[in-house]
């Protein structure tokens, strides 16, 4: 990883752990790790479900962007600093 400003670099593969668990509850979804929990906006949602652990943060941030239509480096910054935030809480590993 680089030290970019989110601490995640492009390149970075994310996984999905096997102890997180994905609950959907009338129309939102959660996810939870441990004693923390989770609610997913569409966007995160796109990101979460693009996450295989194959594609890279910077593959998702081209999915981000095509979703959205929004342009590829905004889409890097943001998917960065979430799975950056993910990656802290344990909900995805690196």
């Amino acid at each position: 990883m680089s030290d970019s400003q989110a601490g995640v670099s492009a390149a970075a593969v994310p996984a999905k752990p096997l102890h997180v668990r994905v609950r959907n509850f009338k129309g939102t979804t959660m996810i939870a790790a441990a004693s923390e929990a989770r609610e997913l906006s569409p966007s995160a949602l796109v990101i979460w479900r693009s996450i295989d652990g194959s594609r890279t943060v910077g593959d998702i941030a081209g999915l981000l962007a095509a979703e959205y239509g929004i342009d590829q480096g905004t889409a890097l910054a943001d998917v960065a600093e979430f799975l950056a935030e993910l990656g802290q809480a344990g909900f995805v590993s690196f």
